[in-house]
């Protein structure tokens, strides 16, 4: 098993689960296996499928991945193919000749293809290893994506009763398990509930303004990393997309209402890495396979936790860190309850509410972003600070609370802990009501003490010490307030409560009134959320936030100690040399090798064939067709940066090219570099740190190249605002020289922009 692990995947250790999943399968017991996104998933039939006499058939709904699954494990060695629609009868009659043949270790297919009388009784007669069943939660009617082609498996071990089935999905309660259990009629299988913990994943909320122009900003600062966009219209999406294009950012929108061809050219054009940027609805849902997506940002608020945890998940699939950044605003939420009033069940409204105010807590309150999400699904985080989020990492604005938390705290004990949250915040705030007074209320001190502040201030901190755990509620249909330990503590003076700067902590000045709710909740989740600060400026340098790409490691949210850096000029240069051999083979790069390969490239330098080998990620069939090209690379690197220290590894043969061997330059050849590297998304700063030239020798290769005529698209140099200013200025000056236009806009663009421009005008009149 670790051979086959080493040999052909690459790998020297398995993920959490995957070994105890895997050895089942080999004593061919089914599996039912619950596996977050980036858990490994397809390792656990893949390496069984090897292994195996026989095909192993893998059942998935992601007919438009299918291509890319098969090309991912083809060039690991393994004998695959694929049988859906769209193959043409010849490419049919191919599969299955190598079905007969036994030839097939993998053998993906539709469910709705396994019901199909001709193809049953085609498989039963042969050597088939295992079934994999994945999405499985889409076989139960409670699963959040349930789809009746799927209730074609049910009872697949009474067909097959000598072959173990494995059932895998990302998402499944308890209550789901047992439905996909039952209807795949699954025998005493080994069950396996991994943690939702996604640790290198950095989660943020920040206050959304002006959303499109912080959505560019995030995207300069992460220029050349792949990233999907959330919007929750077609028509946002759109509009979105021609705003990034418009600023020179490579990107494509992606809905429902597109034709099937268009969604499928974008999204080959974002798997292929053709662009850097997909906006989307949740119409890009599944069908994402793509390793090396290195932020996924919602622009607007999800309209629950399962949708949002399912779609931060297609970041960082190859195990390296990535960002995902939530804009939330009020607006977006009488948006999203608008169409859930027009939810006819009263139940499924109800329930739909109470998921959609579950949002509004995650992103409002001043509580650990990874604790929150992981006890929503009923699993307790164990450290106190997990340093990727944040709130841990000291990044978001806060407010000190303490002192109205103490008023709210001191009206719960004075009034025996015997009531719930309208009536609390009728304390505090100094209501005038019948039942107050009949109880004697009125005369305790914390009566009216929050006077300055409105209910829905109130509303909001009562909820905010709730995700603290500073107050609990007990009780089903009338719940009443109780203090924690932890409250306690706080109302002795032993302990602070801070909560996120925001709407919710301003003082009473309005006067606007706010509608409470029987359950308590109202408009306190209207308000507007926490704003981030970065604090680099007092030295705490915020993970995600790392303009270089140097220093991400496996340790999410903390600094990558040094052994875990990686040389960014060369990850390009290999990063450049893997799109393209993709190109050649005709496959997305992240198959040749996903990020985090060529991360470990990049901190050891291998340059024979024993040390590339020890890179994870590096089968024998990916050394074989690939290693010479990146050990190549990577020891020319090493000449042309002769301080780099790289720790010897012995070994038998060597990549190395000959030393005495100096390729001649021929003219035109160091421009052509440059432009090669440009047209990859490189910006003038990492091309001159990759040819070891200065930014401004780059910035006057790129000027000759656009007087020459080659195809830059000059929105990446010079932003179409600018480069209108930029016309203007030259026109009304009625000179080409650079100082005076740029002293004209006042320094509002800079020398090299207007450099660009010139060359630019200048072309377009020749």
């Amino acid at each position: 098993m670790y051979d086959t692990l080493n040999n052909v995947f690459g790998f020297k250790t398995f993920l959490p689960d995957q070994e105890k999943i895997i050895q089942n399968i080999l004593k061919k017991r089914d599996v039912f296996a619950v596996l977050p996104t980036g858990g490994g998933k397809s390792l656990c039939y893949q390496l069984p499928a090897k292994m195996l006499d026989g095909t192993a058939v893998v059942i998935s709904p992601l007919i438009s991945l299918m291509k890319d699954q098969v090309d991912a494990v083809r060039e690991n060695g393994i004998s695959a193919a694929y049988f859906n629609s769209s193959l043409s009868p010849e490419g049919k009659s191919d599969v299955y000749r190598s079905l007969r043949s036994g030839t097939l270790d993998l053998l993906y297919i539709a469910p709705e293809r396994f019901v199909m009388p001709h193809f049953l009784e085609e498989i039963k007669g042969l050597s088939i290893s295992l079934f994999a069943i994945d999405e499985a939660h889409c076989i139960s009617e409670w699963g959040h994506d349930f789809r009746p082609d799927y209730l074609s498996l049910e009872g697949i071990t009474a067909l097959f009763p000598h072959t173990p089935v494995a059932a895998f999905t990302a998402t499944a309660t308890p209550k789901v398990q047992d439905d996909i259990t039952i209807k795949l009629g699954l025998r005493s299988p080994f069950v396996v509930r991994a943690s939702f913990n996604r640790p290198n994943l950095f989660y943020r909320v920040e206050t959304k303004k002006k959303v499109e122009q912080q959505i560019l900003d995030f995207i300069q600062e992460h220029k050349g990393d792949s990233g999907i966009v959330y919007r929750t219209t077609r028509d946002s999406v759109m509009k979105l997309a021609d705003f990034l294009e418009g600023h020179g950012v490579r990107a494509l929108g992606y809905h429902a209402g597109m034709s099937s061809e268009n969604r499928k050219e974008n999204q080959e054009a974002f798997n292929r890495d053709e662009v850097e940027i997909m906006i989307a609805t949740i119409a890009f849902g599944m069908g994402i396979d793509k390793s090396n997506v290195r932020f996924v940002i919602h622009a607007d608020l999800p309209k629950n936790i399962e949708s949002y945890y399912q779609e931060t998940g297609r970041a960082g699939r190859d195990g390296e860190r990535a960002d995902c950044v939530l804009y939330f605003g009020r607006g977006d939420i009488p948006k999203l309850k608008y169409f859930i009033d027009k939810i006819a069940d009263g139940g499924q409204r109800e329930a739909a509410t109470e998921k959609l105010y579950g949002m509004v807590r995650y992103a409002s309150h001043n509580v650990c972003r990874r604790r929150f999400l992981l006890e929503y699904f009923g699993e307790s985080y164990p450290g106190k600070n997990c340093r990727a989020c944040d709130i841990c990492a000291g990044e978001a604005d806060k407010i000190d609370v303490t002192k109205d938390a103490r008023i709210l705290l001191s009206a719960i004990i004075h009034t025996g802990q015997r009531f719930g949250i309208r009536y609390i915040v009728d304390i505090v705030v100094g209501a005038d009501t019948s039942r107050i007074r009949e109880k004697g209320h009125d005369t305790i001190k914390t009566f009216g003490a929050g006077s300055l502040h409105d209910r829905q201030y109130w509303h909001f901190l009562i909820n905010e010490l709730l995700v603290q755990d500073v107050i609990r509620r007990e009780g089903d249909e009338y719940p009443v307030l109780k203090l924690t330990q932890k409250g306690t503590d706080i109302l002795n003076g032993g302990e602070q409560v801070s909560a996120l700067k925001g709407a919710e902590t301003k003082k009473k000045h309005s006067g606007r009134k706010t509608s409470v709710s029987r359950s308590g909740r109202d408009e306190y989740s209207r308000a507007a959320p926490s704003s981030s600060t970065m604090l680099t400026d007092s030295g705490a340098l915020s993970f995600s936030r790392v303009p270089s790409r140097s220093g991400a490691g496996s340790d999410a949210g903390s600094l990558s100690p040094p052994g875990l850096l990686y040389d960014e000029g060369l990850f390009e240069i290999l990063r450049a040399l893997r799109k393209k051999l993709a190109e050649g083979q005709n496959v997305p790069p992240y198959i040749i090798f996903s990020d985090k390969t060529l991360h470990e490239m990049c901190r050891y330098f291998p340059t024979t064939s024993a040390e590339m080998k020890r890179i994870n990620g590096v089968g024998d069939t990916k050394l074989k067709r690939y290693g010479v090209y990146f050990a190549q690379e990577i020891a020319a690197y090493l000449k042309q940066n002769p301080a780099i220290h790289v720790r010897h590894i012995d070994d038998e043969q060597s990549f190395l090219p000959d030393d005495d061997i100096k390729p001649k330059r021929v003219k035109g050849e160091t421009l052509q570099e440059t432009y090669e590297l440009f047209t990859k998304g490189l910006s003038i700063k990492k091309i001159a740190k990759i040819r070891g030239l200065t930014a401004s020798t780059i910035a006057r290769h790129l000027e000759r190249l656009i007087r020459e005529g080659k195809d830059i698209d000059i929105r990446h140099l010079v932003s179409p605002e600018k480069l209108e200013s930029l016309k203007e200025s030259f026109a009304v000056l009625g000179d080409w020289k650079l100082t005076p236009v740029v002293e004209r806009l006042h320094g509002s663009v800079s020398y090299e922009e207007a450099q660009f421009a010139r060359a630019f005008l200048q072309r377009e009149e020749m």
